[in-house]
């Protein structure tokens, strides 16, 4: 039974004299380009396997809204341009311009996106791939943010009232 073990550790590993295996997956990728002026390439989304929300990267303002795929009502994406995509969720609307945008679409639907990020050349590089999915505008509506004035203890609503001639 020992020489059994022995001849599986033998094939299951590698002796001192042997040849190591040439590269792992993480070698056969290929190296990301340097970039001289510090600024990371552009993606427009990003994809996750589990995801319960979505993360728009607004730049004007610079303003990151979160939703919840429970909460998304609605997408409305224009075909076949795809240069224009609304996404309804129960507290927004959403309208996003730009080009190639049907795998920010499909991937709303999957529930795998995880960012949208709107172009912006100051964060940056241009993208070199005329393919790939590019955000030029987003506009978040919003219910708004700020609450109604409480009034006073014991104040009352000024209140117009109309004089009716007879």
């Amino acid at each position: 039974m020992s020489d059994d073990v022995d001849g599986i550790t033998k094939l299951w590993s590698i002796e001192e004299g042997e040849a190591k295996p040439s590269a792992t997956i993480h070698e056969l990728k290929p190296p990301k380009k340097e970039q001289p002026t510090g600024k990371p390439s552009y993606e427009a989304f990003t994809n996750k396997d589990k995801v319960y929300a979505f993360t728009i990267v607004s730049q004007s303002p610079r303003l990151e809204y979160s939703f919840f795929y429970q909460n998304l009502v609605q997408l409305v994406v224009n075909a076949p341009e795809a240069d224009f995509l609304s996404v309804m969720t129960s507290s927004a609307f959403i309208r996003i311009t730009g080009r190639n945008l049907k795998p920010i679409a499909t991937a709303l639907k999957m529930r795998t996106c995880d960012t949208i990020t709107q172009y912006s050349p100051e964060l940056f590089l241009p993208p070199d791939d005329n393919t790939a999915p590019f955000i030029e505008s987003v506009e978040v509506t919003t219910p708004d943010p700020q609450p109604a004035k409480k009034l006073e203890r014991g104040s009352k609503p000024e209140v117009k009232r109309e004089k009716q001639e007879a």
